[in-house]
């Protein structure tokens, strides 16, 4: 699968994309971050499905390794996300 290097039918840049998601409410936030942390988890799994006797380099092994680690620091700062929002939900 080929990745894209941006996302289609936004025409900001990756800095202002994220500039953006950071403004939103916090609760937003961790509604991203879950998203995100599962979408990664899916693309590990799916690539630990596609290993092949022929994947002798174990490379997609690794990917899918590399992948769940990545979607669990994701779930860890949505975790600390959570934190966040506990702490201002008493001025918002």
């Amino acid at each position: 699968m080929k990745h894209p290097k941006n996302v289609e039918g936004y025409t900001g840049t990756i800095q202002e994309l994220v500039e953006e998601i950071s403004r939103m409410d916090y609760s937003a936030q961790v509604e991203f971050l879950t998203y995100y942390g599962q979408a990664l988890k899916n693309q590990s799994e799916g690539d630990k499905n596609r290993v092949s006797l022929k994947d002798k380099s174990k490379n997609r092994i690794q990917l899918a390794s590399k992948l769940e680690q990545t979607s669990q620091s994701i779930f860890l700062a949505r975790d600390n996300m959570i934190s966040v929002e506990k702490i201002c939900k008493p001025y918002t």
